[in-house]
C-alpha cells in the first residue's frame, strides 16, 4: 500500500516537471544561452521588432518573418520557433492560451518625415519640396490631442488603458506654427491647394479590433482614429493671426509591404508623413533596392551587392521625427503546456527552469511520501491493556489486549507475547 503512494506521488511530479514552460524573459534567455551550437527560430512580425531587440538577444537567434499573426501563432502552435515578438494589443488578447511577458523595452512610436536637402547631415533630402512647416504643424497637433485628452479617450474606448506611456512633448497650450497663408512646401499645398495628405503606413494588416484593423474600408482601432484625431486638430491650429488652419484636411493612406519600400516613398516625396505607429527606435539601412552601381541609388546611399545601403542609423536621426504619439512595450508569445522545445536537431529539449523545478518537485514527492507513511503507522496505532492471568503456567503471566475486545477472564492458554514474571525461575529444579 505504501508503495502505490509513493508511485502515485513520483508519478505526479514527473509529468508536472515535462509541462513546465517559457513563461518569463529570464526564462527565455537561459534557454537560448545554455548552448550556443544550436540556433533557436523566434519569429518575428516585422525587421523593426527584431531591430529592437536584437541587441540584447545572442548571436544563436534566428530570424523568421511572418506577414501576419495567424502564421506567426501557427508557428508558435506547431513549434516551428520557440517564441513570437510583437508589439500591441494582440498580444494580450492571446493571453488564455499562450503565454506572453514582457520584453522590458520599451519602444516610442511617432511619424517620420523627410528631411530637406542638406549638403553635410542630409544629401539624401528633398531638393524641390520642404516638409519643414508640416512637421511643425504635426507636433502641434498631437500635443494638442495629448494635453485635451483625446488619446486617453481613444485608449479606454480601445480598452488599452495599460498602454506604456512616454511622452516627449508634453505642453500646457498650444506650439507655435507659422501663420495659415504663410505656411511652405507640403503645408502649403495642403492648406491653400487642398491637396490631400498622403500618409505612409505597412500592410493593409489586421492588429485586432484594439490597436486597429487596416483591412476595413474605414480602419477601426486606437491607431487608425488617432491619426484621425491628430488631423482634425492640425486644422484648428492657428497662427498668431488667430486664423485656423483649415475646417477639413483630407487625408488618405497608402500601404506598402515592408517598411524599406515605406521609406524610400517618404525620400522620394511620394508621400508627406509615416502613420502614427512607426517605431522610432528601428534602424535606416538604406532602401534595400537592388542596383549594379550607385547612380541607382538615392543620393547618399551606395549599391553594395546589388543593393542600395546607407550607414545603419537610428530613424529618429535620419528622419525628421514628430513627438511621440505612443509607446509599446515589445512582448514575447510562447505556447503553454509545451513542454518540451523543439531546435534544428529535432531534438526534445527542456528549459533550465523545468530541471529546477524538477528537482524541487521530485523532493518535494519524497518528503510527501515519508510524511504520508509516518501518518499511515500513526493511525495504524492502536491502544493496548494488560490483563494477567495465572492460569496454564508457571507464575504471574500478562496478556497484551486491545482495548477494543471485550475482557477475557476465562483465558487458559494462548499464543500473544507473553511476558513472565521475573520471580519465576523456569529452570529451577524444586
Amino acid at each position: 500500500m505504501l508503495k502505490f503512494y509513493f508511485i502515485l506521488l513520483i508519478g505526479f511530479a514527473i509529468p508536472t516537471v515535462i509541462q513546465c514552460d517559457i513563461t518569463n524573459l529570464e526564462g527565455f534567455l537561459s534557454l537560448v544561452k545554455q548552448n550556443q551550437s544550436i540556433d533557436y527560430p523566434v519569429g518575428f512580425m516585422s525587421q523593426s521588432n527584431y531591430d529592437v531587440v536584437k541587441r540584447y538577444f545572442p548571436q544563436n537567434i534566428k530570424r523568421i518573418f511572418f506577414q501576419n499573426k495567424t502564421e506567426l501563432l501557427d508557428a508558435i502552435d506547431k513549434d516551428v520557433v520557440i517564441a513570437g515578438i510583437t508589439t500591441g494589443r494582440l498580444a494580450e488578447d492571446l493571453e488564455p492560451r499562450y503565454h506572453v511577458f514582457s520584453s522590458l523595452i520599451v519602444s516610442p512610436q511617432a511619424m517620420l518625415l523627410a528631411p530637406s536637402y542638406h549638403e553635410r547631415t542630409a544629401v539624401y533630402g528633398l531638393k524641390n519640396q520642404s516638409s519643414s512647416d508640416l512637421f511643425v504643424a504635426l507636433n502641434a497637433a498631437i500635443t494638442d490631442v495629448q494635453r485635451i485628452g483625446s488619446d486617453e479617450t481613444l485608449l479606454n474606448q480601445n480598452n488599452l488603458t495599460n498602454l506604456i506611456r512616454a511622452y516627449t512633448c508634453r505642453q500646457d497650450s498650444q506650439l507655435p506654427v507659422p501663420n495659415r497663408n504663410e505656411t511652405t512646401g507640403f503645408l502649403r499645398e495642403i492648406l491653400l491647394e487642398k491637396k490631400t495628405l498622403l500618409i505612409g503606413g505597412i500592410g493593409p494588416v489586421d492588429w485586432g479590433t484594439h490597436d486597429g484593423n487596416y483591412h476595413l474600408d474605414q480602419p477601426v482601432g486606437f491607431y487608425p482614429k488617432l491619426l484621425e484625431s491628430i488631423v482634425q486638430q492640425m486644422g484648428k491650429l492657428q497662427g498668431s493671426d488667430g486664423v485656423p488652419y483649415s475646417d477639413n484636411i483630407a487625408f488618405k493612406r497608402k500601404y506598402y509591404a515592408n517598411t524599406s519600400a515605406l521609406l524610400k516613398d517618404l525620400l522620394d516625396s511620394k508621400i508627406h508623413a509615416t502613420d502614427v505607429y512607426l517605431l522610432v527606435d528601428g534602424s535606416y539601412n538604406g532602401t534595400g533596392e537592388s542596383c549594379s552601381n550607385d547612380t541607382q541609388c538615392l543620393s547618399g546611399e551606395s549599391c553594395k551587392d546589388g543593393i542600395c545601403t546607407y550607414p545603419k542609423e537610428p530613424r529618429y536621426l535620419h528622419f525628421l521625427t514628430t513627438c511621440t504619439t505612443a509607446s509599446r512595450d515589445s512582448k514575447f508569445i510562447t505556447k503553454k503546456t509545451s513542454g518540451t522545445i523543439k531546435t534544428q536537431t529535432d531534438t526534445p529539449r527542456e528549459t533550465p527552469k523545468t530541471r529546477w523545478i524538477g528537482f524541487v518537485l521530485v523532493f518535494a514527492a519524497l518528503f510527501g511520501s515519508i510524511f504520508i507513511i509516518l501518518l499511515i503507522l500513526v493511525r495504524r496505532k492502536v491502544p493496548y491493556r494488560v490483563q494477567h492471568t495465572l492460569r496454564g503456567g508457571f507464575g504471574k503471566f500478562a496478556r497484551l489486549q486491545e482495548e477494543t475486545e471485550p475482557p477475557m477472564d476465562g483465558l487458559d492458554a494462548f499464543e500473544d507475547q507473553i511476558v513472565q514474571s521475573p520471580r519465576d525461575n523456569t529452570n529451577s529444579t524444586t
